[in-house]
């Protein structure tokens, strides 16, 4: 057992796996009492030789370690966590819509609901974080008009 038995283990990285809805397993390692002993060192010694290539990993400690930290059959309960909060995308639409309620209630035009516009017989809810970021992208609604960029299939990009 050690670090280097199981990097044997270790699962391809994930830009080789046939497609990126494949997850490769996470690399496991069984260290020895001894390395165990030393955590921290044992920790960089597997970073060191491409543990942290996985960007995580499972350490199996050895039978005889005893967890001086926590009662006999503890169970840590792992975080659901939706994958769109996570990283700036969410901060960045949650700052997006406190500006735009504010904006909204200093003009003394609340936000009460939300802006929908009519397609057909049914009205569809407009994401303006979206619209903001994709006028955005076109250099904004000024730009988009003043350099008559305001034909239908400009609009129908954005």
């Amino acid at each position: 057992p050690g670090a280097a038995s199981a990097m044997q283990e270790a699962a391809p990285a994930l830009t080789t796996a046939a497609s990126l809805s494949e997850v490769p397993s996470a690399p496991v390692f069984h260290p020895s009492a001894e390395e165990f002993a030393d955590m921290y060192t044992y920790v960089r010694r597997i970073r060191d030789q491409g543990g942290a290539d996985a960007g995580i990993c499972i350490i199996v400690p050895p039978s005889s370690w005893q967890n001086r930290f926590s009662p006999p059959n503890h169970k840590f309960r792992s975080r659901i966590q939706d994958i769109r909060s996570v990283g700036g995308f969410a901060r960045e639409r949650q700052a997006f819509d406190r500006e735009l309620r504010l904006f909204m209630y200093l003009r003394r035009t609340p936000l009460r609901r939300a802006v929908c516009i009519e397609a057909g017989q049914e009205a569809v809810a407009v994401d303006l974080h979206r619209l903001s970021v994709a006028l955005a992208e076109h250099g904004g609604v000024v730009a988009m008009v003043s350099n008559g960029c305001a034909s239908t299939s400009t609009w129908d990009a954005v």
